[in-house]
C-alpha cells in the first residue's frame, strides 16, 4: 500500500466497521457480499497498519485506534 498517512488509515478503519455494523443490522436484504468485501478492506487496512507501526524501542507513540460500533 503506497498510503503512508496512518491518520487516514484509522479514520478508514472506523468507517468501514461502522459500514460493516450498519450493513449486519439490516433486515430484509442479504449483506453476505457486500460484507465479506468490508471485511476484506478491513483486513487489508488493519495489515497497512501494521506496517506503519514504529519499530521495537522507537520513541513515536502510535495514536489510539478507535473501534466503533
Amino acid at each position: 500500500m503506497k498510503v503512508r498517512d496512518r491518520r487516514a488509515l484509522v479514520d478508514l478503519l472506523a468507517h468501514r466497521r461502522k459500514v460493516l455494523a450498519q450493513l449486519q443490522a439490516v433486515s430484509g436484504i442479504n449483506p453476505e457480499n457486500a460484507a465479506k468485501a468490508i471485511q476484506e478492506e478491513l483486513a487489508v487496512i488493519e495489515a497497512a497498519l501494521e506496517e506503519l507501526k514504529p519499530p521495537p524501542g522507537s520513541l513515536e507513540l502510535a495514536p489510539q485506534i478507535r473501534t466503533v460500533a
